[in-house]
This record gives C-alpha cells, sequence and structure tokens, in this order.
C-alpha cells in the first residue's frame, strides 16, 4: 500500500470512487475549492497496485477564540472503496493525515468509516446529540438570556460567499448574524448563528411565513429546547485539541463547521 498527498491528476479517479461511495461524482472545480491549498492539496489517497482505494483530508482554517487565531482541521472527504472497507488499512491511511497535522483543533462530523476509529483509537470528543428541529405548528417561545457562540469563524467569505454548489443568505438583527439556506423547499438549515437570544428568535419568526420547519446543529440543546426546539437523530460530531491550551474546551459544533451542508 502506497500512502501520498493527492496530486491534480488523481482528481479523475476521486471522482469515480467519490461517485461509488456517495452516488455522485465530485466536480474539478468542487474539489479544488474545498481541498486545495497553496501548496497543492490538503487531501490524502491510499493506493494498491497503482489504484486509488481511499481518501482522507484535513482541511485547515482559521477560527479566532478569545482573541487568538486558531488554525483548525476539518476532517473530511472520507471514502474508502467497498471491498477494502473491512481490511484496516483506512486506519493507516487516518494516522498520517492526523499525524501531518500542526494546528491546534481537529473537528469533523464522521461517517461510519471513520467515526470508531476516530473514537476509539484516537480518542476523539463527541457530541452524540447535536442536531434540532423545530415544527411551525408549534409557537416561538421566548427567552430572557441569551448565549454566544465562543469562535469566531475567520472562513465565511471561502465557506459560504464562494461555495461552488450552495446558495446562502444572511439576514441581522441586531447583535444576531444568522446564515441559512432553504433545505428540501419547505424548511432551512441554519448554517451559523452568533447568539442565541431575543433577536435570534426574532429572525426565525420571519421564516414562519414561508416554512414549515427549523435545523439546526448546536451544543446549545438546553437553551433551544426552551425556546421549542426539539432534538432529532443526526450525524454525531467529534473533536480533539492538538494544542494542549486547549484540552478543555468544548467546541461549538454547527453547520458551518461541515463540508457537507
Amino acid at each position: 500500500m502506497e500512502i501520498r498527498k493527492v496530486k491534480i491528476e488523481d482528481l479523475q479517479e476521486i471522482s469515480e470512487m467519490c461517485k461509488i461511495c456517495f452516488g455522485n461524482p465530485m466536480s474539478e472545480n468542487h474539489y479544488k475549492w474545498l481541498y486545495g491549498d497553496q501548496n497543492g492539496f490538503y487531501s490524502y489517497i491510499m493506493l494498491s497496485k497503482n489504484k486509488v482505494i481511499a481518501h482522507q483530508a484535513i482541511i485547515e482554517r482559521k477560527y479566532s477564540f478569545q482573541g487568538r487565531i486558531l488554525n483548525i482541521g476539518l476532517s473530511s472527504g472520507t471514502m474508502i472503496l467497498p471491498e477494502y472497507q473491512k481490511s484496516g488499512d483506512f486506519y493507516y491511511l487516518l494516522k498520517v493525515c492526523l499525524s501531518n497535522f500542526n494546528g491546534d483543533l481537529i473537528i469533523g462530523f464522521p461517517n461510519e468509516n471513520s467515526h470508531g476509529i476516530l473514537r476509539k483509537i484516537f480518542k476523539f470528543k463527541c457530541v452524540p446529540q447535536n442536531l434540532y428541529r423545530f415544527d411551525f405548528k408549534n409557537k416561538l417561545k421566548y427567552i430572557d438570556d441569551s448565549c454566544s457562540d465562543s469562535f469566531i469563524r475567520d472562513d465565511i467569505k471561502w465557506r459560504i460567499d464562494q461555495h461552488p454548489l450552495h446558495q446562502y443568505t444572511k439576514l441581522q438583527k441586531g447583535d444576531c448574524h444568522l446564515i441559512y439556506k432553504e433545505y428540501s423547499g419547505d424548511s432551512i438549515d441554519i448554517l451559523y448563528t452568533n447568539i442565541i437570544s431575543k433577536d435570534f428568535i426574532d429572525i426565525l419568526s420571519i421564516f414562519s411565513k414561508k416554512y414549515a420547519a427549523i435545523n439546526i446543529i448546536s451544543i446549545q440543546g438546553e437553551i433551544l429546547e426552551r425556546i421549542g426546539f426539539e432534538k432529532i437523530e443526526g450525524n454525531e460530531f467529534v473533536y480533539k485539541a492538538y494544542n494542549s491550551a486547549y484540552q478543555q474546551v468544548s467546541f461549538p459544533c454547527q453547520m458551518i463547521d461541515s463540508d457537507v451542508y
């Protein structure tokens, strides 16, 4: 087995593997936007007899936390061909990716190929219940307190404005900045909000005129449930500090922290 960084000539084969694993190929433009860096790509592949059999990346992005700029890696692009999924080979690819990361924190919404390895072998912390839904058949409840996101995403332009596939909308009321996109025509996904407060609820009330429901990923389950949200089944979220200064930090996951939504 060979493990190496992705090269431009690998993209067609990676796209074909993406179709096998997820049902859809990935365009070269989308791949370059998601995984490209100034030196090539963040991504790695595993090859067997010159055939690409697995793919993994740690996408590096800048976040602000308590006045400091952090380099945070997003575990992304986990793929392994079906005939190799029980071989144990993916462990070695993931180990190379993680060992070559030089930042502060790695985060991710792992799929079934990687969540067990990340949690049990590499000791990532887990937020198993993070997806909430509000149904407009019910009434929004106002709250007197609020909670702010402790991390500031410094890649909004790249992640939102330059996305090659999805269109997002930004709204603001008072101190609340919210980014969302339509989901399935009758509901919305909240990609990001910097605060959950009365202003946040006022923005949500606007959606009742057009949509049936709201989906959000958050670690602020208690305050969301007081507003009227309910937990629903969703992907688990994992994170691990590679900088000892942030070992005790609970990362405030949101949809914007994924490579999917």
